[in-house]
C-alpha cells in the first residue's frame, strides 16, 4: 500500500484544505523547500500539527515534553556521546543507549546524511523519534545546562529592596552592553537588566535572527525567529513588560516617555570577546508596544560559543 502524502494526511486530521494545500505546494516549488517548511511558513500548520502527520507518515514515534518521551535518559553519557554544539546545529536531541542503539529525536527523520553523521560519531545504530525544532531546542537549553536557562532563572528570582544597579555596571567604557558581566542586585530594575540580558544571550546561543516581544490583553509573548519561523519561549511576567521595554529603549538612546509613535534605534553587544549589533524597532499597539530586535553578528555568520 502506498505511503500516504504529508498532504493527505493534515486534510484528513482537518488541519489545512485543499485550496490551502495548492498555495503550500505552489510556495513550495517557488522556494524550494519541504511541503511542511511551507505550510509552517505560510501559517496553515503549527510546527507540531505537521511533526504529528509526519510521525503517522513515516511510521515513527512522536516525542514532546508533554508526553514525556522527549525526554533524556540520565546517566547513561549521552551529553558526550552526542556533544552539545552537533545537538544544537541540527535541532537533535539523544534519549537513551540500549543494546548499541541511540534512541534521537529530531525534526527530519529523513535526512540521511544526518544519519549517517551520527551513526558514525556515536558507534552505534540510530533509532529515530520526530519532535519540533522548537521543543528539541527546549530540551537541549535545560539538559546541557547552557545560559538558555537563564532566562527562567531571571523570570523566577524575587524583587528585594538592595541597592539599584546603574548603566555603568554593564556597559563596556566604549558603550557596548556586556552580557558577560555579573550583576548582583535583586532590584526590580536589576530583574528586567537581567531578563534582557538573558534573553539576548539565549537568542545568541539559539542563531535567533530575531526577538519579538509583545504585549496582548491576557499575556506577554516572547518569540524568536531560528530558520525564519517563530518559536515561542518562556513569557516575562506582565509587570515587568515596561521596564523591559524601557531597558532596550534606554539601550537603544530612544525616548522612553514616547508611546505613540514607532521609533527606531541600536545598540552594541560584547559577548564572549565578539560584537553583535542590535537594530531596535519599537512600535505602538492596541495594548501597549511591540518591540523587535535584530541580532547582526559582525564577527560572520557562524556564532562559536564554545
Amino acid at each position: 500500500m502506498p505511503r500516504k502524502r504529508l498532504g493527505e494526511i493534515l486534510i484528513e486530521q482537518k488541519v489545512i484544505d485543499e485550496d490551502k494545500l495548492n498555495k503550500a505546494l505552489k510556495y513550495q516549488e517557488q522556494n524550494r523547500c519541504l511541503i511542511g517548511e511551507a505550510l509552517i511558513k505560510l501559517g496553515y500548520a503549527t510546527e507540531e500539527q505537521v511533526a504529528i502527520a509526519l510521525s503517522k507518515q513515516l511510521g515513527i514515534p512522536y516525542a514532546s515534553i508533554q508526553n514525556q518521551i522527549l525526554k533524556p535518559e540520565k546517566g547513561q553519557n549521552l551529553e558526550k556521546i552526542i556533544p552539545e554544539k552537533f545537538a544544537r546545529d541540527n535541532k537533535i536531541i539523544p534519549l537513551f543507549v540500549e543494546n548499541q542503539i541511540i534512541a534521537v529525536a529530531m525534526s527530519d527523520p529523513t535526512d540521511l546524511m544526518l544519519l549517517d553523521n551520527i551513526r558514525t560519531m556515536t558507534g552505534m545504530e540510530v533509532q529515530t523519534f520526530i519532535s519540533t525544532k522548537a521543543q528539541i531546542l527546549k530540551v537541549i537549553d535545560s539538559f546541557y545546562q547552557l545560559e538558555t536557562s537563564l532566562i527562567d532563572q531571571a523570570v523566577e528570582s524575587k524583587v528585594s529592596k538592595s541597592d539599584d544597579i546603574s548603566d555603568s555596571d554593564v556597559l563596556t567604557s566604549d558603550g557596548k552592553l556586556d552580557l558577560d558581566s555579573v550583576i548582583m542586585s535583586q532590584s526590580s530594575s536589576a530583574q528586567a537588566i537581567k531578563l534582557v540580558n538573558a534573553i539576548l544571550k539565549q537568542a545568541i546561543a539559539e542563531r535567533t535572527s530575531d526577538i519579538h516581544l509583545e504585549k496582548y490583553d491576557e499575556k506577554i509573548s516572547l518569540r524568536f525567529r531560528i530558520d525564519g519561523v517563530l518559536h515561542e519561549r518562556t513569557s516575562p511576567p506582565k509587570e515587568l513588560f515596561d521596564n523591559l521595554i524601557a531597558r532596550v529603549k534606554i539601550l537603544s538612546k530612544l525616548n522612553i516617555a514616547e508611546r505613540r509613535l514607532p521609533q527606531d534605534g541600536a545598540f552594541s553587544i560584547r559577548y564572549q570577546n565578539r560584537t553583535i549589533e542590535v537594530r531596535v524597532a519599537v512600535c505602538p499597539t492596541v495594548f501597549g508596544e511591540k518591540l523587535v530586535m535584530r541580532l547582526l553578528d559582525k564577527g560572520g555568520v557562524e556564532l562559536n560559543l564554545d
